[in-house]
This record gives structure tokens, C-alpha cells and sequence, in this order.
């Protein structure tokens, strides 16, 4: 089963979030899609810890929360505005897909457009910065662990200008680390 707990990356400013390029008064950046107005921080949820283990398919908001993750929003007051679950379907034809995401890769950590990559998994192990990988797509692909930074968030030598909108870091076992990668967030 699932447990009553998760873990959510220090929030940062609403201003940092990806999203499309719109033009939104009171914002210096625009917002992503979905943030309300009154949103200062934001963070990634990952899916609770246990989600790795079920074979729920999500058919609910809170369920997609709980199995996939979610974006959360905050007021200057760290009170929780919205959470944004993430849902891995594109909507289709004809739906509505001002609210999606987009994300580019994979690059590879030992990519040269990182300056020091490899230096990256070693930092975020050491850290115990990583989450199971609970969807079952990265699971069926041998993805170990994942985890989310922050737009242009510097980290093991890196100075974050390579995921501008922010990343997923994808580290597969040991045996297999030449496949770890990123895939950044185009908005």
C-alpha cells in the first residue's frame, strides 16, 4: 500500500516555474499553466512513497497525485493553493493542451553539453536526493531513480543553465549509469 508521506523538494518562486511564454500582470515571469494568481512558490510532489510497488492505474486527480506526481503551488504564506497531478496523456485530438508541458531529451549525463554530469549522480546519491521510479514506462525502461530541478537550480558543479526551465534526472543502476540522463522542461 501506500504511505502517508512524500517528499517535496525546497519550493522556489513562481517566478523560476516552467510554462508558456504568456503575459500575466503582477509577474516579472510568466506563470505556468494552472498557477493561481496569488501563487509565490511552487515545488514538485513526488508520487508517495509505496507508488512504486502498485499497479494502480490512476483514474482520479488524487490518484494521478499520488501514483505520478504533481506540481503544488503556495501563498506567501506556504498555505497550499493548488496541486496540478500529472497525467501522462497528451488529451488527444481536439482536446485542450494549454496546461501541458513539454520536455526535451534525453541528455545523457556525460553529455558534453553538461559540465560535470557524472558528478551529478554521485551528488544527489550522496545527498539522497532520488525517489524510486514509480511510473511503469521508466520502471519497464530500468530507470532506478528520478528527480526533479528546480529551474536553473545549480548543483555538483553545474550551474543549472543547461535545464532553464527546470529537469528530470533520470539514474539507472550502477551497472547501467551511462544511461542516466535529464530531460529538461520547454514549458
Amino acid at each position: 500500500g501506500f504511505a502517508s508521506f512524500g517528499r517535496i523538494p525546497p519550493p522556489l518562486p513562481v517566478a523560476a516555474a516552467p510554462g508558456p511564454q504568456t503575459k500575466t500582470p503582477g509577474h516579472t515571469k510568466p506563470p505556468p499553466p494552472d498557477a493561481p494568481d496569488d501563487a509565490v512558490l511552487f515545488a514538485w510532489a513526488f508520487p508517495l512513497a509505496g507508488a512504486r510497488g502498485t499497479d494502480l492505474v490512476p483514474q482520479t486527480v488524487e490518484e494521478r497525485a499520488v501514483v505520478n506526481g504533481s506540481f503544488v503551488f503556495f501563498n506567501a504564506f506556504s498555505e497550499v493553493l493548488r496541486v496540478c497531478a500529472v497525467s501522462l496523456s497528451s488529451g488527444g485530438a481536439g482536446a485542450d493542451t494549454s496546461s501541458l508541458l513539454s520536455f526535451s531529451g534525453p541528455i545523457k549525463l556525460s553529455s558534453p553539453a553538461l559540465t560535470a554530469g557524472p558528478r551529478l549522480r554521485e551528488t544527489l546519491l550522496e545527498r539522497g536526493l532520488c525517489n524510486p521510479a514509480t511510473l511503469p514506462a521508466m520502471r519497464d525502461r530500468g530507470v532506478d531513480e528520478v528527480w526533479w530541478l528546480g529551474p536553473g537550480q545549480p548543483i555538483a558543479g553545474e550551474d543549472g543553465r543547461a535545464w532553464p526551465g527546470g529537469c528530470f534526472v533520470y539514474l539507472y543502476p550502477e551497472k547501467h549509469a551511462r544511461l542516466d540522463c535529464i530531460f529538461t522542461c520547454d514549458g
